[in-house]
């Protein structure tokens, strides 16, 4: 008989705790029907992924937080689906490569930061791979 007490204690717990951080999606519309974002909330804050699709139902980006900061892999995309852009971020900080690419797939562009700190300064490559010197 207290063994059930426990599990039901347990269970109410379990339940309370996760009601306290529920976890939703606000996912919205274009006009004509197709979706334009889908946003994870927990907690009433951003926290998850963030996508957002053009008019035409192309992915634009996907943006990853963490209570309400860039929390990870911030990726554009150019409209046939290739990676145009990708930046890492940490609670809201660059942390970490930001590459460009060419709509080739061809490295564009690469930077590196530590915490919003350019550590690594910008390299340039031109569509052939050679190195764009100032």
């Amino acid at each position: 008989m207290l063994m059930n007490y426990n599990f039901i204690f347990l269970y109410f717990l379990f339940y309370l705790f996760y009601s306290c951080s529920s976890i939703n999606s606000d996912i919205a519309y274009y006009d004509n029907g197709n979706i334009k974002y889908d946003i994870e909330y927990k907690n009433g804050k951003i926290d998850g992924r963030a996508k957002y699709w053009s008019n035409e139902g192309v992915l634009i980006n996907l943006v990853h937080y963490s209570n309400d900061l860039f929390h990870g892999e911030w990726i554009d995309f150019y409209p046939d689906g290739k990676i145009q852009h990708i930046v890492n971020y940490s609670y809201g900080q660059k942390h970490g490569e930001e590459i460009w690419y060419y709509q080739s797939g061809k490295i564009k562009s690469k930077i590196i930061y530590n915490y919003d700190v350019v550590v690594k300064e910008l390299i340039r490559w031109d569509e052939n791979g050679l190195i764009i010197n100032d």
